[in-house]
């Protein structure tokens, strides 16, 4: 069994990373936070792929899938949780702050999901972290 999380070196994708890897699954983690990512890389076990992978740059999006095919070859499960949430009134909020949030909210976990499908195992799972801006 195997699984991505993005957003997975802090917080719930952190403890679910540590769960499943409990569980017998070989995971692989993403994280944009140089400190997050070396956290994540000292402290979870080192079969744990981690990758630097920001989810509002596609390039970024487009080097993750491969790196995950080459060292699991198939997905059982991908865990969309990367995200921000930056809660702000409606009538305050920017358009920088509206596409800051769809950039990675959206258009991120769209295109991490576009690149995941080919790998995705019968009856694998998809998770969603819903964010809103």
């Amino acid at each position: 069994m195997s699984a991505v999380i993005t957003g997975g070196t802090t917080g719930i994708g952190r403890a679910t990373a540590d769960l499943l890897h409990a569980r017998g699954y070989q995971v692989a983690v993403t994280g944009q936070n140089p400190d997050s990512l070396a956290r994540a890389r000292s402290e979870l076990p080192d079969d744990v792929l981690v990758v630097r992978s920001d989810g509002r740059v596609l390039s970024d999006t487009d080097a993750l899938m491969p790196a995950v095919s080459a060292r699991f070859r198939s997905l059982d499960l991908l865990f969309l949780n990367a995200g921000i949430f930056r809660p702000a009134p409606v009538a305050e909020v920017t358009e920088e702050s509206f596409d800051e949030h769809a950039d990675l909210n959206f258009k991120g976990q769209y295109f991490t999901l576009q690149k995941a499908l080919p790998l995705m195992n019968d009856g694998g799972s998809i998770v969603l972290t819903p964010i809103a801006p």
